[in-house]
């Protein structure tokens, strides 16, 4: 086979494998943006859930409307169960 056929058939695959490439580096980079859309909602829904049992755990000791007081009690029990998470458990089960 002469040079030049072998250089065609070379740039012919050379150009297949680098179209091959870009496709491959753009599926993973629509891959890498879902994953990150997926781990924000993870956030969303682990802080939505973390308000949801310190609302549980407000309404078991008394109904509240002043809204600076509830935001107060919340960082309060978020504190505690950061900071302490046996003693959390321990009146969670109390006035569960």
């Amino acid at each position: 086979m002469p040079f030049c056929h072998r250089w065609r058939l070379f740039s012919a695959v050379f150009r297949g494998t680098n179209i091959f490439r870009n496709l491959f580096q753009s599926e993973i980079g629509s891959i890498s943006s879902d994953i990150k859309i997926l781990q924000d909602k993870s956030l969303d829904m682990g802080l939505k859930l973390k308000n949801r049992n310190v609302w549980f755990l407000l309404g078991k000791f008394c109904i509240l409307e002043d809204s600076a007081v509830i935001l107060i009690l919340m960082e309060a029990v978020m504190v505690v169960k950061e900071r302490h998470p046996v003693l959390f458990i321990v009146v969670y089960l109390f006035i569960s």
